[in-house]
């Protein structure tokens, strides 16, 4: 069973949280301030926790950048990404187990690093 882990990006202050309490209301999350991501259960190539939102370079496809997302049938990750991205990120996606995972590489976050989705 994999842990249920979650980070968060802070709209207000521009920071990544690692550590977070989250608080829910009538089980729904309320904090616009605040984005939730959640850890998938899956290690890149480098052992490093894949999120929600990470950017993750596919070594072993022709689709090159991509965002891990969550879809409500299995977890999956974008395919291709147009500069200035603006549609829904549960469009057009990837299985994770379709994946070897041994070649893929978390290198950055849609928060922390957007220019990254230019190229």
């Amino acid at each position: 069973m994999r842990p249920i882990k979650f980070r968060a990006w802070d709209k207000e202050n521009g920071v990544m949280m690692t550590e977070v309490s989250l608080y829910f209301s009538n089980g729904v999350w309320s904090d616009e301030k605040i984005e939730i991501m959640q850890f998938t259960g899956l290690l890149d190539k480098n052992e490093k926790e894949i999120y929600e939102g990470d950017i993750v370079e596919d070594k072993s496809s022709n689709y090159g950048l991509q965002i891990v997302v969550w879809n409500n049938r299995f977890a999956s990750y974008g395919q291709t990404w147009p500069k200035g991205f603006t549609g829904s990120l549960n469009e057009d996606h990837y299985p994770f187990a379709a994946n070897n995972w041994s070649l893929v590489e978390v290198i950055g976050n849609i928060y922390e690093n957007p220019t990254l989705l230019e190229k």
